[in-house]
Parts: structure tokens; C-alpha cells; sequence
């Protein structure tokens, strides 16, 4: 297995983790949650981790995953993820690069 697909394949795992916990923190009202709610955000923030060393090698998806995370971080995750001015500039670039046409597929 490629190293992409490999952190595709991690990604895909963290979500999938984190809707479990997700359903073990929405069944807090029980006795017992099923996950501790802690756990999640530790989740979180290792995908971002993650992310951010696959951004800072120059992956285009990763540095616009974790601009997407940066910027949603408070409300969708409850975690307020750190980047650097440099990062965030270059991560911008990256993503930018990765939409425009290369010339081979303009024809």
C-alpha cells in the first residue's frame, strides 16, 4: 500500500473513530458514556497532527484539510488548532498551486 493511500486510509479511520465517540458523548445523559469525551478532541488533534506533517512536506490535500481544521477548529472539533503565519502562508499556496491547471491538461 502507498503512502497516500495509507494516510487516506488514516483519515478515514479517525473519522470513523470519532463518530463512535461522537455516539459514545451524545449517550452522556446515561449513567455512563460509552467513550470518555476527552478522547475525541485527542483524536482530533492527532489527525490534525497528522495533517499538518503531510501540509509541511507539501502535500496540496493535506495543507487544505488542515486549513479547513485550523479554520473550523472551535466550532466543529471544539479545539482551537495552532499554525504558524509561515505554515498558513504556505499550506494557502499549496492548495492554490494544486487547483490551478497544469499545463499538460490544458491540452
Amino acid at each position: 500500500m502507498c503512502a497516500r493511500a495509507r494516510f487516506v486510509l488514516l483519515v478515514m479511520l479517525a473519522a470513523l473513530a470519532s463518530s463512535l465517540l461522537l455516539l459514545g458523548c451524545a449517550s452522556a445523559g446515561s449513567a455512563q458514556p460509552a467513550w470518555p469525551c476527552g478522547a475525541q478532541q485527542e483524536l482530533w488533534l492527532a489527525s490534525y497532527t497528522a495533517l499538518v506533517r503531510r501540509a509541511d512536506l507539501g502535500d496540496a490535500d493535506a495543507a487544505r484539510q488542515a486549513l479547513e481544521m485550523r479554520e473550523h477548529g472551535p466550532r466543529v472539533y471544539g479545539i482551537r488548532f495552532e499554525a504558524t503565519p509561515d505554515q498558513l502562508q504556505r499550506w494557502r499556496e499549496q492548495s492554490l498551486r494544486a487547483l490551478a491547471p497544469s499545463p499538460s491538461n490544458l491540452g
